[in-house]
């Protein structure tokens, strides 16, 4: 009879700040829309997307935020009409909504420190 193995365990990763979670409901029009989150003090890339594939959907993101820095959250619509009812986005972290919205035109630009 052969022996069956446990699968393996996977180790979460450790996030040294805190765990926040960005919310993206796209609308009928889920091409127009990209964003990009962006560290001031280092002025780095923390995490982005150009498109999303699939239209009036809820889409999730966690991300991994070290305390005691400065981002800009920039979200975009290529056409420039934002976001169509259902669609709409939002930030959460520590259970506080950073920023929330859906009414926008080519950009919107959100900073807050952490």
């Amino acid at each position: 009879m052969p022996t069956i193995s446990p699968a393996p365990t996977v180790t979460p990763s450790t996030c040294s700040g805190t765990n926040a979670v960005l919310d993206v409901h796209t609308d009928s029009f889920n091409l127009e829309t990209s964003w990009y989150l962006y560290d001031m003090e280092t002025h780095r890339l923390v995490q982005s997307v150009t498109e999303y594939e699939e239209p009036n959907q809820l889409i999730s993101h966690d991300i991994c935020l070290p305390y005691g820095r400065c981002f800009n959250f920039i979200i975009s619509d290529s056409r420039g009409d934002g976001f169509s009812i259902p669609g709409g986005y939002q930030m959460i972290a520590d259970n506080i909504t950073l920023f929330a919205g859906n009414d926008f035109e080519y950009g919107n630009y959100d900073y807050w420190f952490l």
